[in-house]
């Protein structure tokens, strides 16, 4: 049956993405993957940090019985309608599988997005100003009508202006999770998740539906909305906003990094110190449209095009070291999150 395999793999616990394609390319069919045990796991993985947590799950772990799960969980996916993807599918977003970890399945419901156009991640702090709300609304507008899909990750503030906004002119939209479907969060969103879904948008999530999100899914969670686009804007972000992660990736795997001008008026919130440091800022919608070169680029930008000019940020693709830009902020942010090891954990 197609994908069992692919999620008895997925289903290991305390595997890095990265290990589980490994172990996938290793172990390419049911039978010789049944005979595998936690022991050799070990030997395997033994680059990993044989952490408590996951030399007790590993001791227990079999491949038959692995296999067995995948095959009840694969009839529950059927029956709930929730679809699975790996890299070999097609849909599988093409900007996704060229980051450092990417997942190694995809769970999701609703329509993917057209991949000829762009995808754009749009994200920013969970309590934005006044200002900052009508500005998403509006850039996120102009925007999404020319893009492939507008990415964010479903959270209170920012994220779920953008999400509406899309909807609202009848653009695509894609949210990413920070756990499984049965514990979507936050609860208030639950509406606004099954709108998505119903007017032709797409919910992702690396995570089987019954892991629940924690401190350590939701940043990794942003490495897949930076990952799947050509370009992310930060709204409006204080310093210890997550959207600030998301930025931190998206410039780790190369791609555009903007702020928002609304967000820029303090320099000394994370996106006015994101533009101190190179981030290109935005106004309008066109202001992207036109660097990405899908509109004609207009004379001036309310005056964002003069300040992108004469400060730090002078051309977007002026050879600054774009891999500095915010990696303080986040590295700040994740150590707050956790003392531990990441990679013990997901």
């Amino acid at each position: 049956m197609a994908y069992i395999l692919s999620l008895a793999i997925d289903m290991i616990p305390f595997l890095p993405a990265r290990s589980r394609a490994l172990l996938a390319k290793k172990y390419t069919n049911e039978h010789d993957f049944s005979t595998l045990h936690g022991q050799e796991l070990m030997v395997e993985f033994s680059d990993l940090r044989l952490t408590k947590y996951r030399q007790e799950a590993w001791q227990c772990w079999h491949g038959k019985q692995a296999l067995i799960d995948a095959e009840k969980l694969y009839e529950q996916l059927q029956k709930r309608h929730i679809g699975i993807i790996d890299m070999a599918d097609a849909s599988y977003p093409s900007l996704l599988k060229e980051i450092h970890d990417p997942p190694f399945l995809l769970y999701y419901r609703g329509t993917f997005p057209s991949f000829h156009l762009p995808q754009l991640a749009i994200v920013g702090t969970r309590r934005p100003s006044v200002s900052a709300k009508e500005e998403t609304s509006i850039f996120t507008k102009e925007i999404a009508p020319h893009v492939g899909s507008i990415v964010s990750g479903l959270a209170l503030g920012v994220d779920g202006q953008a999400h509406r906004a899309a909807l609202a002119v009848h653009g695509h939209t894609t949210a990413i999770l920070g756990g499984g479907f049965d514990h979507l969060y936050p609860n208030s969103h639950k509406s606004l998740a099954a709108r998505i879904i119903d007017e032709g948008g797409l919910i992702l999530s690396e995570y089987a539906p019954s892991v629940s999100p924690t401190n350590y899914t939701f940043p990794a969670r942003n490495r897949i909305i930076a990952g799947m686009c050509q370009g992310t804007v930060i709204i409006e972000a204080p310093h210890k906003s997550g959207s600030l992660i998301t930025g931190q990736f998206a410039l780790d795997q190369g791609r555009d990094l903007f702020v928002h001008a609304i967000g820029i008026a303090n320099p000394d919130s994370g996106t006015g110190q994101l533009y101190e440091q190179g981030a290109i800022a935005l106004r309008r919608g066109e202001d992207l449209l036109s660097a990405w070169g899908i509109l004609p680029s207009r004379e001036n930008s309310n005056g964002v095009a003069e300040a992108n000019e004469s400060g730090p940020n002078k051309l977007a693709n002026e050879s600054f070291d774009r891999y500095d830009i915010g990696a303080a902020i986040a590295k700040n942010l994740w150590q707050e999150l956790s003392d531990e090891d990441l990679d013990d954990l997901f």
